[in-house]
């Protein structure tokens, strides 16, 4: 049981958010890029009204 709550909270840990939230360009195809000013524009051309993409992180990896 133990290996098993292990695992699940190892996998859970590995995936990666999206910014395919609920709501974002549902009704537009799905996001398809972020705009040069921060907005996420939906496969139809549109700009999401009430969705920005994430922040940009400064830090080299």
């Amino acid at each position: 049981m133990r290996r098993l709550l292990l695992l699940i909270t190892v996998v859970a840990s590995l995936v990666r958010p999206s910014y395919a939230n609920s709501g974002c360009c549902s009704w537009h195809g799905g996001v398809a890029r972020c705009s040069n000013d921060g907005r996420i524009v939906c496969r139809d051309g549109t700009v999401s009204p009430s969705c920005a993409c994430p922040a940009k992180s400064n830090k080299k990896l």
